[in-house]
């Protein structure tokens, strides 16, 4: 794993099974609580008194063991004499991906005195998802994967003794149910079996108190019984053998074996405060899974109730809980420290207006199995505030065209007037994909090339291009439909003595067929007229951009993310209509405020908005003022609108469907307005109706993982940007650099003036004269960091070993040790700190004054 400037961890992601199922189901179990309630308490309430009512039922699924964060989201439409209402009841995380996911209670209260009429509970019916993830590791995992590395420097290790180690087929085998088995594969690298292929889910943890001495005695003790069961599989002998350890004073113990068509053994530790649990399952071998309880209860008679045949990790019986029972699933815990803990990081400095690049390795950013991202800025503390970039594994095939391969003749540069005439104007060409890797130079050229053709995936139309200008060929190729999101560009180069189109088919990651090939079919001979110049690659890790955007000064943190469809709105349509019954008086009285503005508009309340007007015509004669068709032609002429008049009636009906934004009140009004659009009557408006629109939430996106802490601030002046980069489709580092990327960074260094750096030869002549026949001059800058912490400084290190190296606009090479300034009196509190200055020097690259005695030259 390469050291990053910016290191990502997984991330809550609300598209991810199983939490959203398991909200799911609580979300029935309320449905259901509240169906019980609702009816015995609404009469004579207010509406506010029934929406509290709502809150308390929440509340209790909203805390232990539940956590179900569930919030009410209310809205009201006029009725007369009433007022509808509508209590919507969600879990965020969960409506954001599926808004049928929802309990809604419904029903009118009185617009005078605010008491509920009635109530209806609707019908609500349970989600199903599966997810589309791989299992989170747990914490043992990463010990596991420590030890692999060592196996591969040293040759063995100790691993964790939850975990057994084959050393001829370099496994790690799991004992515990919730974790995986690992394997160092055939490269030397760690990987989990089987192999992870998508983004991880979210794994909740939930905190207790602190381990004591005794605690960490018990579980190690757990740890060694798993080790046991390793190598024996006879149920009372790993029960005994977890009754030879002596206990801690206060704590006592339960063993039983449950028989069943696979046996199961129940082990617990207790004392007053604090159970410890484990349940072994044999299946050929055993696998393990272990609880822990604060509540005082030592009763474990709930996991008695599974089926033998149910596989470990058992999943809660009562599955719309977080818990079993008063169980927590020890694998997802997080002990409380018993006193507090310095949280000592280097925020990252970041000012408005960085443009940022860097690597991100698929796995720490939990983007396994994604091809793209996107990047965003987020509070310390994970809320979301605006996208500023994009992630992309990206790699690009390249090709050189014309390059005329047929069969029975040598391949060679063709001229670019030859190619258009003889294989673009007459007849398409065709892009394919292949498995070919390498350029042919031989005679058999085509029966060869043919047996490598994949799909076709595009095709330029016979006739496309026409001309010469080989600009137009890039542009008409890059226009083509491609498949699987490919990005085409081309540019025009000299290679092999002459002037090439280049091709590049970015966003390629198919291995199967790894080159892009061209061919045209002329009569009855195919010609393959495309060169390899290099290879799509595989990318490991994501090619990340971001925009440090203009925002308060403070700590944020990056975050890697995708959109999800909301099915929600910001706006709504209402219609509205309103009837005339006297159209000529209504005329007559229209004209009477001739040369002022006739109007129709939108009022909420407060203010008018969606204004048209259209001035009154003079009555003065011999002109007559408005009639009735210019009102009607003018109606019809905004937007939503349609007036019509009916000569059997003799009604004008105005019909207005207009969009305005959610959850506020508007009605229709016809109007007779001054210049200035102040109000100079009303003629008529109709009552008022509400925008209700479903909610757009805010959190609909799938979060993957969140960065390490930055600081943004514009009024910082001491650090730098730092760009280092490495020779094009090569790795360095541990960092992959394809197509001319290079990382850039700002990070808290600085420097003081340049000094020379001088060698020379020096002799004495015999007379007592010094000569200098050679000298070489350097300019060396020193160079140090903010206080920065260990993780940062590594990184530091290895992008001073890059082999191109730009420090604030400067060209730098950096040789030998960087020295890292410590305090080591342990005298004072910043003794035991982390965090630590970073000085190196750097030479100036290319500096070199002239130094010849030829004054002519």
């Amino acid at each position: 794993m390469p050291n990053s400037f910016y290191r990502f961890q997984p991330a809550w992601n609300a598209g991810f099974y199983p939490d959203n199922q398991i909200t799911s189901n609580l979300l029935n179990e309320v449905e259901s609580t509240i169906g019980a309630w609702l009816p015995g308490f609404f009469t004579g309430k207010t509406i506010s008194e029934l929406i509290a009512g709502v809150q308390s039922q929440l509340d209790v699924y909203n805390t232990f063991p539940y956590f179900g964060d569930f919030k009410i989201v209310s809205t009201t439409a006029p009725d007369p004499p009433f007022v509808d209402y509508y209590i919507y009841v969600r879990n965020s995380s969960l409506y954001a991906i599926d808004n049928t996911q929802q309990i809604l209670i419904f029903g009118q209260y009185t617009a005078s005195t605010k008491v509920v009429v009635n109530a209806t509970l609707s019908a609500f019916s349970p989600g199903s998802y599966s997810g589309t993830f791989d299992y989170s590791a747990i914490p043992v995992e990463a010990e596991v994967d420590r030890a692999l590395q060592i196996v591969e420097q040293n040759g063995s290790a100790f691993f964790p003794m939850t975990y057994s180690f084959n050393s001829g087929t370099n496994i790690a085998t799991s004992g515990l149910a919730r974790g995986k088995n690992w394997q160092l594969d055939s490269s030397g690298n760690a990987t989990r079996l089987p192999a992870d292929t998508l983004p991880k889910q979210n794994a909740r943890t939930f905190s207790l108190a602190a381990q004591n001495a005794e605690d960490r005695y018990c579980i190690s003790m757990m740890e060694k019984v798993i080790n046991f069961s390793f190598t024996n599989n006879v149920p009372i002998e790993v029960r005994n053998y977890f009754l030879e350890f002596s206990l801690p004073d206060g704590w006592g113990y339960t063993a039983s074996i449950v028989a069943g068509t696979y046996d199961r053994l129940y082990l617990q530790l207790y004392r007053d405060d604090r159970s410890l649990l484990m349940i072994g399952r044999l299946d050929t071998t055993w696998l393990w899974q272990r609880f822990i309880s604060d509540s005082g209860s030592n009763d474990y008679t709930y996991f008695i109730d599974y089926s033998s045949t149910t596989a470990l990790p058992y999943l809660p019986l009562a599955s719309y809980q977080w818990l079993y029972g008063d169980w927590y699933d020890m694998e997802f815990v997080d002990f409380n420290a018993g006193c507090f803990e310095s949280q000592e990081f280097y925020a990252m400095p970041a000012i408005p207006g960085d443009n940022w690049q860097f690597n991100v390795p698929s796995d720490s950013g939990n983007l396994t199995g994604l091809t793209t991202a996107s990047v965003g800025l987020f509070t310390q503390d994970g809320q979301f505030i605006q996208e500023v970039g994009d992630a992309v594994r990206n790699c690009c095939f390249e090709a050189y065209l014309p390059y005329v391969i047929v069969d029975g003749s040598a391949p060679a540069f063709d001229d670019w007037v030859s190619f258009v005439d003889t294989y673009l104007v007459t007849t398409p060409l065709q892009f394919f994909f292949s498995n070919q890797t390498a350029n042919y130079t031989g005679l058999t050229a085509g029966t060869e090339t043919a047996g490598q053709i994949g799909a076709i995936a595009a095709t330029l139309p016979a006739g496309t291009v026409t001309t010469y200008d080989k600009q137009d060929f890039i542009d008409a190729v890059a226009a083509l439909s491609w498949p699987a999101g490919i990005e085409v560009t081309g540019s025009v180069v000299s290679f092999s003595g002459s002037e090439v189109v280049e091709l590049k088919f970015c966003n390629y990651l198919a291995s199967e067929y790894p080159s892009i090939q061209a061919k045209s079919i002329v009569g009855e001979t195919t010609f393959f007229l495309s060169y390899i110049k290099s290879l799509c690659c595989e990318p490991q890790q994501f090619q990340a951009t971001s925009l440090i955007p203009a925002v308060a000064s403070g700590c944020y943190r990056l975050g890697l993310y995708n959109l999800q469809e909301t099915g929600g709105s910001n706006t709504c349509e209402l219609t509205f209509e309103f009837i005339i019954d006297s159209p000529e008086a209504y005329v007559d009285s229209i004209n009477t405020y001739s040369p002022l503005y006739l109007a129709f508009a939108l009022w909420d309340g407060a203010n008018l908005s969606q204004i048209y007007t259209q001035q009154i015509p003079s009555t003065v004669p011999p002109s007559p003022g408005f009639d009735l068709a210019q009102i009607i032609d003018f109606a019809n002429g905004i937007p939503g609108m349609v007036a019509t008049y009916d000569e059997e009636t003799a009604y004008l009906t105005y019909n207005w469907t207009v969009t305005v934004p959610c959850n506020q009140e508007f009605s229709f009004r016809h109007l007779v307005l001054n210049e200035d659009d102040s109000i100079e009557d009303l003629i008529f408006a109709t009552e008022t109706q509400l925008c209700t629109c479903e909610v757009v939430d805010l959190d609909a996106y799938s979060l993957y993982s969140l960065s390490n802490i930055i600081n943004i601030d514009g009024s910082d002046c001491f650090s730098t940007m730092l760009e280092f980069w490495a020779n094009d489709n090569s790795i360095a580092q541990g960092f992959e650099y394809f197509n001319g990327w290079k990382q850039r960074v700002r990070l808290g260094l600085n420097g003081g003036g340049a000094k020379p750096v001088i060698e020379e030869n020096v002799y004495r002549q015999s007379n007592g004269v010094h000569r200098r026949p050679q000298n070489k001059q350097d300019l060396s800058l020193d160079l140090h960091t903010d206080f920065i912490d260990p993780e940062t400084q590594l990184a530091l290190v290895d992008a001073t070993r890059h082999p191109y190296l730009v420090w604030n606009n400067k060209s730098i090479f950096v040789k030998g040790d960087l020295d890292v300034a410590t305090i080591q009196d342990f005298t004072t509190q910043s003794s035991f700190e982390t965090l630590a200055q970073v000085k190196f020097s750097a030479l100036l690259q290319g500096f070199q004054p002239k130094n010849s005695s030829c004054l002519t030259c």
